[in-house]
């Protein structure tokens, strides 16, 4: 039972895979290597381990992949992958012992993680497997990887219905995964549950006809089941024909031992007499209970203590979220608090600026209007000085003339007597003309000026007797 569990769960195909490893001392070759640092050697070195990988040649690409590594300690993808050959080649404690130290590096890598978990099932230890894929889920949410790995871990340990449940969640959140599949298929013929197996891997294996792995887990469930040719032809169509029959001696093996397991299990249901019990059965029959029941609750609280740092981990970061969001919600407030202060006192700065300039102008303005105002006074004043300065020539002057030669006052005033008349004469003319195209009306012109006057009057100049000036000739 063993021997099948352990090669079918790691996606091994019976024997022919077993005899295509063999197994040379990995440290010995390793250490005849000397370590090259160069860049170029370690990329041709990754390169042959991929090509030796492909061959199937698991064990050389294993040594490369080694080398590899001692040239490049810390990289994480060549450790991986390293792993993941170790588990292969039947080395789980290299491969343990390979993750164990990359995760001290990375503690929450779910790829470190993931083969972290298989090495520990593959080394016999399911419950700390359970509860590194616990971890898992709990970094990781709804990863498929987590749930498919518990169920190899439970597979592992015995408890195939539990395993069941895992695989059936993980193909919920990846629907169609065939690596799941191909696990959920293995774990029925685990649990005795054959036809339901072949249900599940007819179709797997017509859809991916060049995976042998799930062909010969389809064969290995027809072996079980009894149907020896049908599990010859599939075995014949990836292996030689003595690996072939090798693999049908051991479906008969083992479907021989599961029956007698059967008929043991059924035996021990109906209790024999006291006299058939042997002391020494009874006690290893209660020890195997003690330890199931410790296991069983080792299972329990690893479930329990990993529920509880999930809901913990969920709790801290609900925490985290509104502590997060109060944050920046105070950040958001003091922001528009420190915008609207920065608003005013701009507003308030601009509004003095203004005051400043609007003062400044108008005290430039009042000082040009001074300016202008005393500019103006001096202009009045200036004018003033020569209309005195004139007015006082002109009176010296008249003052003068008299006393210089005598005016014939009377000829003066029969000249401007004489064009006054000519004047008005002018005058009268001009507004019969204007009367006579309709122009002008009569009342409205005066002889003299034209402009509307109140009465006859006509104006004229005339020096007095005393020099002064009459302008009314009546």
């Amino acid at each position: 039972m063993a021997r099948l569990s352990y090669r079918l769960l790691i996606g091994v195909s019976l024997l022919a895979c077993a005899a295509a490893y063999t197994q040379p001392a990995y440290a010995t070759r390793l250490d005849s290597h000397a370590p090259n640092t160069s860049s170029s050697d370690k990329e041709r070195t990754i390169a042959l381990a991929e090509q030796l990988k492909k061959q199937g040649n698991l064990a050389e690409a294993a040594a490369m992949y080694g080398q590899a590594l001692q040239q490049s300690p810390d990289s994480l993808p060549i450790a991986l992958e390293l792993s993941s050959i170790y588990r292969r080649i039947g080395q789980p404690q290299q491969s343990l012992a390979l993750m164990t130290e990359a995760q001290k590096r990375e503690p929450d890598n779910a790829d470190v993680l993931v083969q972290l978990g298989y090495a520990l099932v593959d080394s016999g230890q399911p419950e700390q497997a359970i509860a590194v894929f616990e971890q898992l889920s709990a970094i990781s949410r709804n990863n498929p990887a987590a749930y498919n790995g518990k169920g190899v871990a439970f597979d592992k340990a015995g408890n195939h219905v539990v395993a069941q449940d895992m695989y059936r969640h993980a193909l919920q959140l990846k629907p169609g995964a065939v690596n799941i599949q191909n696990n959920l298929a293995m774990s029925m013929i685990l649990n005795d549950q054959v036809d339901e197996a072949i249900e599940l891997l007819e179709p797997l294996s017509h859809e991916h006809a060049e995976n042998k792995t799930i062909r010969q887990n389809l064969a290995l469930a027809y072996g079980i089941k009894g149907d020896k040719q049908k599990a010859l032809s599939l075995n014949m169509q990836d292996l030689s024909q003595e690996q072939a029959k090798e693999n049908l001696r051991f479906y008969t093996d083992y479907a021989k031992q599961r029956q007698s397991n059967k008929k043991t299990a059924a035996k021990r249901a109906a209790p024999p007499p006291v006299s058939a019990y042997d002391e020494e059965l009874k006690q290893a029959e209660a020890q195997k209970t003690v330890e199931q029941n410790a296991n069983a609750k080792k299972l329990a609280d690893a479930e329990a203590a990993a529920t509880k740092a999930a809901e913990e981990k969920k709790l801290a970061e609900q925490k985290a979220a509104e502590t997060k969001k109060l944050a920046e919600q105070k950040a958001t407030e003091a922001k528009k608090k420190a915008d609207a202060e920065a608003a005013a006192a701009k507003t308030a700065e601009e509004k003095k600026l203004a005051e400043q300039k609007a003062a400044e102008a108008k005290k430039l303005a009042e000082q040009k209007v001074a300016k202008a105002k005393k500019k103006a006074e001096e202009k009045a004043a200036a004018a003033k000085a020569a209309d005195d300065k004139k007015l006082a020539e002109q009176k010296a002057a008249e003052v003068k003339k008299p006393a210089e030669a005598p005016v014939d006052m009377n000829a003066i005033n029969a000249r401007k007597l004489a064009e006054a008349e000519a004047a008005a004469e002018k005058a009268a003319e001009e507004k019969k003309k204007q009367e006579e195209a309709g122009n002008a009306r009569p009342e409205d012109v005066s002889p003299s000026s034209g402009n509307r006057t109140s009465d006859n009057k006509k104006k004229s100049s005339y020096p007095t007797k005393h020099g002064q000036w009459s302008t009314e000739i009546k």
